[in-house]
């Protein structure tokens, strides 16, 4: 949590400094949550700050910059259809060396050897002092090893996923939470003045109050997490022969579950079911289930055993930095009418970006 505080309060400075020095300018949004995104996961994941906030001209922040072009690319999203329909991992093996020399991959290539620095860093001082000191930091990578579960193969493996995906989602998520209150300022003052009032209680340190005892704002973000769900498509392959709702589905048929439907059908949620209101997730009982009549009727992070491990650690996330920007800015979404149109790629994100204008508030 500190880190998600410090990284955040760091993009709202520097938001600060560019609105005052420029007289108000039309702000890209996408790019700052991006960067702040790419720093948090770096400290959590790796204990290693890349510093694209500060630094914003260094190579990681190129690095990734390359990744997200490669992801929007043509043949990504023809690719990205593909796979909905066909099992590719054969075809993955196949051509995985000619796909590492693309710029992307090479970007890649860069951001895994970063990971393998980090853990040779933590395997050498580990072997000056016990694991059970705390030594290695408390990052995830560092608990990992120490716990002794993953080998260090799986830890790149496992940082390369957490680098690569997790800022995408959970940023993107942020992007659509402030579309939506650019688009409701009636919204987006019933949150600040949660936050203000909460505040006022806490010493008046925004980092200081717990934002997940902040209902409107867990309601905002919940409600932004159904409505615009990281992926909305989410193929399966069946290991085995076996059915569904009495369909015999065979062992390797790629199962597309459309996740935005079950987020948004009326049988489980209402007959406002498309629209954004943060209110179906306020009262008793509805907290966690925003009054839907079924544990399945959101799938935004999966459902069951094979649920997203960072499901808690994600909302938190969003909840603070919808946080530092709403009670420090007045937001005015500059493209509302078009920025709400969709780009073909793996994530549900806008093709326009959230163009927005800041309102410093006293």
């Amino acid at each position: 949590m500190p880190t998600i505080w410090e990284k955040s309060d760091q993009m709202v400075s520097l938001l600060q400094d560019e609105v005052q020095q420029n007289d108000n300018p039309t702000v890209d949004l996408r790019d700052y949550i991006r960067t702040t995104m790419w720093d948090i996961f770096g400290l959590v994941v790796l204990g290693h700050d890349f510093q694209t906030l500060e630094k914003p001209n260094t190579g990681a922040k190129a690095r990734f910059s390359g990744i997200l072009r490669s992801l929007n690319g043509p043949a990504i999203k023809w690719g990205y259809f593909i796979i909905n329909y066909i099992d590719i991992r054969p075809l993955l093996v196949i051509f995985s060396p000619l796909l590492m020399k693309s710029p992307a991959g090479k970007a890649l290539a860069q951001i895994r050897n970063t990971i393998r620095r980090a853990i040779d860093d933590k395997e050498s001082r580990s072997h000056k002092k016990p694991l059970e000191e705390d030594h290695l930091g408390i990052d995830i990578t560092a608990v990992s090893m120490t716990s002794g579960i993953f080998p260090t193969s799986e830890l790149v493996d496992n940082g390369m996923l957490f680098l690569t995906a997790g800022p995408n989602s959970t940023g993107t998520a942020v992007e659509w939470a402030i579309y939506e209150l650019g688009r409701h300022p009636e919204m987006q003052t019933r949150l600040r003045e949660e936050i203000t009032q909460a505040c006022s209680q806490g010493g008046g340190l925004l980092r200081s109050v717990d934002v997940q005892n902040l209902s409107y704002l867990s309601a905002v973000v919940n409600e932004t997490i159904r409505c615009y769900p990281f992926v909305p498509l989410s193929p399966r392959v069946a290991e085995r022969d076996t059915t569904l709702l009495g369909e015999r589905i065979p062992q390797g048929t790629v199962v597309l579950t459309v996740v935005e439907a079950f987020n948004r059908d009326e049988s489980l949620w209402g007959e406002d079911a498309d629209a954004f209101r943060p209110e179906r997730w306020l009262g008793e009982g509805r907290e966690g289930s925003g009054g839907a009549v079924s544990n399945y009727a959101m799938l935004s992070f999966g459902a069951g055993p094979g649920a997203c491990i960072g499901q808690g650690y994600a909302r938190v996330m969003v909840a603070v930095m919808v946080a530092s920007l709403v009670s420090r800015f007045d937001i005015e979404l500059v493209n509302a009418e078009t920025a709400g149109k969709l780009r073909a790629a793996p994530f549900k994100r806008s093709e326009e970006g959230m163009l927005v204008r800041l309102k410093v508030l006293e």
